[in-house]
């Protein structure tokens, strides 16, 4: 009869100890994975320039500063300049490209003064409005 319990007993410590174990290895791998790289979506993320890709690796949008400026870069599938967004000191800008990613419009804020640029597809100013 003592044999029979403490056969029992024997068999109830290796099942209780098999379990011990098991959560210990689950709660070694959770703070593990913790450690790693399971973490929480930051508030807010820091860096001089962000590029965003497509599926093929081309760049299709570009957020950036640098020496005084800021601006925002947008691509065509290709990888051509579509439109820009920026800011030099205190004077805001946009530009507009045409399908060969020429600048061939640009709206500025200059001193307060709006001035509006038109570029034929030489290159060549050809209209100004505003200054």
């Amino acid at each position: 009869m003592y044999s029979q319990k403490i056969t029992d007993l024997e068999s109830r410590m290796k099942k209780l100890e098999r379990t011990n174990r098991l959560l210990l290895t689950f709660a070694a791998a959770g703070i593990a994975a913790a450690l790693i790289g399971w973490q929480a979506v930051p508030n807010s993320i820091k860096a001089r320039s962000f590029e965003v890709i497509d599926d093929k690796g081309k760049q299709r949008a570009a957020l950036w500063t640098g020496d005084g400026a800021v601006g925002l870069a947008l691509n065509d599938a290709d990888g051509k300049p579509m439109a820009s967004f920026d800011c030099f000191g205190k004077d805001p800008g946009i530009v507009m490209f045409d399908r060969q990613g020429n600048r061939r419009l640009r709206l500025v804020m200059y001193e307060n003064e709006p001035i509006l640029y038109y570029v034929d597809g030489r290159g060549q100013r050809v209209d100004v409005f505003g200054r």
